[in-house]
């Protein structure tokens, strides 16, 4: 009973962030209509509400920006600020950055093909996600679109999913692999649309494994972050560059190839040894800090 409470309690970092989401929002709107109650009067309501409909970007900064304190909050004082020794332990490198970036472009490439994919077998629901995309203004390359798109919504997601969500299952007694497919499926369910949900549970299962890798969530956090830039950034790089389909494809498999390339990599990629441990000619302990039950950590 003690175990299926701690299981539960894995849930609640997704509840809280879509509530918070949901709640600030709506809070959001209604402070909108209320300035411009006062200073226009009734007339002004409905054409206040549309105004504010078309500037879906503030609001998701708006979003994304109450979302981080409370999940910062929490990921600080119930795991980071308790596992000061497992931190020291952390071996993530400049050159394993190196890597996540370009294990987010060829994953970016590989996400296209799964798309052509799904094109295929679900046309509907590709036309449904498509038609979101285009309505909320997702593919928008302001400033501050870029900033949530790639700083706020990957460090926001990574501390719910990554830092609270894994280490609670983790937490519960589940095994690692189960946990990570446990968190991968929420994170799909999170972005509340199936195609969006399925490539997002297929990230988000590359990101557990290397919070996991590195007991870090700058891995995560980093892999996330150049996957949106691609999504962002990229994606209007390659309309224009390569018209071409066959180019395209060619590209994507790449895509799929780098990706499987850069994980051998990353899975053979040895920690660095403490240099106390090196004079006495000790091996690095290599602890895991989700294979840890109380007090683990990582960055």
């Amino acid at each position: 009973m003690k175990n299926f409470g701690k299981f539960m309690l894995a849930f609640v970092p997704v509840i809280m962030i879509l509530t918070i989401f949901f709640g600030s929002e709506i809070v959001s709107i209604l402070l909108f209509m209320a300035g411009s109650f006062i200073t226009g009067g009734y007339d002004s309501l409905f054409s206040s509400l549309q105004n504010m409909m078309n500037h879906t970007t503030m609001l998701t900064f708006i979003m994304y920006l109450c979302g981080a304190i409370p999940a910062a909050l929490w990921y600080y004082f119930g795991f980071y600020r308790k596992g000061k020794a497992l931190r020291t332990n952390t071996w993530i490198r400049p050159s394993s950055f190196g890597l996540i970036a370009l294990l987010g472009l060829g994953l970016y490439k590989a996400v296209d093909l799964l798309m052509i994919f799904l094109s295929a077998v679900m046309p509907q629901a590709m036309k449904n996600y498509s038609d979101l995309i285009e309505s909320s203004n997702l593919g928008e390359l302001s400033f501050l679109a870029i900033i949530t798109t790639v700083i706020l919504a990957p460090v926001v997601e990574e501390l719910v999913f990554r830092g609270l969500t894994l280490r609670l299952f983790r937490r519960s007694g589940v095994p690692f692999f189960m946990a990570n497919i446990l968190q991968a499926v929420l994170f799909g369910l999170y972005h509340m649309n199936l195609i969006q949900g399925i490539y997002a549970a297929l990230l988000g299962l590359f990101l557990g494994y290397l919070a996991n890798r590195y007991r870090t969530l700058l891995a995560s956090m980093t892999l996330h972050a150049v996957f949106n830039f691609c999504g962002t950034i990229l994606t209007q790089l390659d309309a224009a560059l390569f018209q071409n389909f066959f180019v395209q494809l060619l590209l994507m498999i790449t895509g799929v190839l780098l990706s499987v390339a850069i994980m051998h990599l990353i899975q053979n990629q040895q920690p660095k040894k403490a240099p106390q441990a090196m004079a006495l000619g000790i091996p690095n302990l290599r602890q895991t800090p989700y294979d840890q039950v109380e007090g683990e950590s990582f960055i």
